[in-house]
């Protein structure tokens, strides 16, 4: 400190000007917000360094608004994406963190980082239906169609009456009906 007295005096002004319950009042007032908007968002994730939390928290409307993003904000959330990743640690509570991540590059049509984040996310939960079925559909985005195959069935078999998996197989060519009478697959 004493190699450094400006420094010190400047940073001591710095958290008494916006002090860390400064933030944390900001950040409560934020999450009272229930639509803010894209600029909103940003900004506050920006300033909370990309919080994991307050990212989850807004990752619907963060995501459905990205996809109408000029190219140069979608960059610049893409580099939020990568500071939250950054940011993330796996605890049992938030591995959504890691979906949401995922459904943000697939909105943005970055289906390698898309992949990637739910190559990651089914390692943590291999029994989710839909991060099977999500990265199948970046496989199939990336022509990577046997490997999606593989992943639409195995979401069938976890979750036998969701429509997506059958999609994509029927767009793989495989003929899927859904018995209207029990809910099971013919395949």
């Amino acid at each position: 400190a004493s190699l450094f007295p400006s420094l010190l005096h400047a940073f001591g002004e710095y958290v008494a000007r916006f002090s860390p319950s400064d933030f944390l009042e900001v950040y409560q007032s934020f999450k009272a917000l229930r639509e803010p908007s894209m600029d909103t968002m940003m900004s506050v994730l920006r300033y909370s360094d990309w919080d994991t939390d307050l990212f989850k928290t807004y990752s619907l409307p963060l995501v459905a608004q990205s996809k109408d993003l000029q190219h140069h904000a979608q960059e610049a959330l893409k580099e939020g994406m990568q500071l939250l990743w950054k940011n993330y640690f796996y605890i049992e509570t938030n591995t959504d963190v890691v979906a949401k991540i995922g459904r943000f590059y697939m909105t943005v049509g970055d289906f390698a980082a898309a992949a990637e984040k739910y190559e990651f996310f089914n390692q943590l939960r291999p029994d989710n239906h839909v991060g099977l079925t999500n990265l199948g559909m970046c496989y199939m985005h990336l022509d990577r169609r046997e490997e999606a195959r593989s992943l639409f069935h195995k979401s069938l078999k976890i979750a036998p009456n969701v429509k997506f998996p059958i999609y994509w197989l029927q767009m793989l060519g495989e003929q899927v009906d859904m018995d209207a009478g029990g809910g099971k697959l013919t395949l």
